[in-house]
């Protein structure tokens, strides 16, 4: 699973193209999508562990290709934050929503108080191993959807703006995680510092790739909104 390849990708409804002639591999440790809203940023990443399906094209997850009979063996490779963390939480204990994550993956019963317990110390939020869901502040509730991803020791983790409805401290203790996680990663970001750190940035706009590469993918981007800017002035 070290590499995920999208070929010829197309994604659209009957009012407008979202994706067009995507043709990327994504392999190295960390990968930072930039692009502004509507782009197609939050489309092409849920393209990855088959959240939604390509109209045209494929999808590939090392050997596997992103259809329903694949998805359960894809899903256990790549786990996805989405931009709300409590979305993802459903039960009511966090203990609770750790053991749905290892009982759905197929861990042994025996085994659950250790891994969660694990996980949990990690993060440093061990104490809120008996908490309540709808009791979690803003950066427990990002904790806590992360450590339910990582408890079943995915190979990518990919995340959908992770710090936007965090404050400062839970911003940069989640960037600090990620950016020390043994997992790849790809992130969508508007942070374009943060984005400068990564090691592949991907450019997407208006449903296409429009740069690839390293720290001079952020700064054409820049230019271009500068020069949006100046167009749309009045």
């Amino acid at each position: 699973m070290d590499i995920i390849t999208l070929k010829n990708i197309i994604c659209q409804t009957p009012e407008r193209m979202i994706l067009s002639d995507i043709n990327i591999k994504f392999s190295q440790k960390s990968t930072a999508i930039i692009g502004t809203n509507g782009s197609g940023k939050s489309t092409l990443v849920r393209l990855l562990n088959g959240l939604i399906l390509p109209d045209k094209g494929e999808v590939w997850v090392g050997d596997y290709k992103t259809e329903s009979r694949n998805l359960h063996n894809i899903r256990k490779h790549i786990a996805f934050m989405f931009q709300n963390p409590a979305h993802q939480i459903i039960w009511p204990q966090v203990k609770e929503d750790l053991i749905f994550s290892l009982k759905t993956h197929g861990y042994s019963k025996d085994t659950y108080d250790n891994h969660i317990d694990h996980i949990l110390s990690q993060l440093n939020i061990l104490h809120l191993k008996n908490a309540l869901a709808h009791e979690l502040s803003g950066g427990e509730c990002q904790l806590v959807a992360l450590a339910a991803l990582l408890i079943t020791e995915p190979s990518w983790l990919i995340f959908d703006e992770p710090t936007t409805m965090l404050d400062l401290y839970n911003t940069l203790n989640i960037k600090k995680i990620i950016q020390n996680l043994k997992q790849k990663v790809i992130v969508i970001t508007h942070d374009l510092n943060w984005a400068r750190q990564f090691d592949h940035i991907l450019w997407i706009n208006e449903g296409r790739i429009k740069a690839s590469g390293g720290p001079e993918v952020v700064e054409c981007y820049q230019s271009y909104i500068y020069d949006r800017l100046n167009k749309d002035a009045l």
